[in-house]
């Protein structure tokens, strides 16, 4: 059994003899094994055909070799195998549409996911400006508010500080009015008074005057009822006779010479 080897051209055990194989062992090369050359492109290796143990393990060429396209026979309908090929290239073309179609409907959905997570931040750094800007005019208003309460204020200190200098002016000409009025009623009293004087004198010398007049006639009429005496009336009348007349009109004139308006 040692000495059968599997020939490949009658795809059977033969012997050594005839294959023409010396007993004489090989020598082995001086640097090693030398192995063929790789050549270059790509090319479709063969399953090497094993050695079988025994009959029954012998596998048929057909499973030991890789499966070749079937070729057509004798009987077959050449334009069914035809359609057959067109319906498999029109459904690989399908497959391979479908596997673009769907490639393209994929980053479609990305595309659309990106453009609306970029919409959705545009809109929140949007919405960000915005209540930024918000904040920013609620900030000068409240400053304009608080501007004009301070310029409101200063002008009601203004306008009191105005009508309290108005009030002094006012209260110093009411005192100064007042002052003169009081000049003037002084004034007027004491011309008041001085008619008043000179009105009790002219009635004291009138007084005067009458009474006087009476003595005199009292005493003239005593002298001449009487029993040719001055008595009773004689010194009065008498008296009264020598009255100076310079010093009455002197005392008379007093009241006048007091105050003149």
């Amino acid at each position: 059994m040692d000495d059968m080897v599997w020939d490949d051209t009658v795809q059977d055990l033969v012997h050594k003899d005839t294959l023409g194989i010396a007993e004489t062992p090989v020598p082995t090369p001086k640097y090693g094994v030398i192995k063929p050359k790789k050549t270059g492109g790509h090319k479709r290796k063969r399953e090497h055909s094993r050695q079988p143990t025994s009959g029954s393990d012998s596998v048929s060429e057909s499973e030991r070799l890789p499966k070749k396209k079937k070729r057509l026979d004798k009987d077959q309908d050449h334009t069914q195998v035809i359609g057959r090929d067109k319906e498999e290239r029109e459904d690989r073309k399908r497959r391979k549409e479908k596997r673009r179609r769907d490639k393209r409907e994929k980053e479609e959905r990305k595309r659309e996911r990106r453009e609306k997570k970029e919409k959705e931040r545009e809109r929140e750094r949007r919405e960000e400006r915005e209540k930024e800007r918000r904040e920013e005019r609620e900030k000068e208003r409240e400053r304009e508010r608080k501007e004009e309460r301070e310029k409101e204020r200063e002008r009601q200190r203004k306008e009191e500080r105005e009508k309290g200098r108005e009030r002094q002016r006012r209260e110093k000409e009411r005192e100064r009015q007042q002052r003169a009025g009081g000049e003037k009623e002084r004034q007027k009293e004491d011309r008041q008074r001085a008619r008043d004087t000179e009105v009790s004198d002219d009635r004291k010398n009138r007084n005067k005057e009458r009474d006087s007049e009476q003595t005199m006639k009292a005493g003239g009429e005593k002298s001449r009822v009487g029993d040719g005496t001055n008595a009773g009336g004689g010194e009065k009348g008498r008296d009264e006779k020598n009255i100076r007349p310079g010093k009455d009109q002197k005392d008379k004139g007093k009241g006048k010479e007091v105050v003149k308006s």
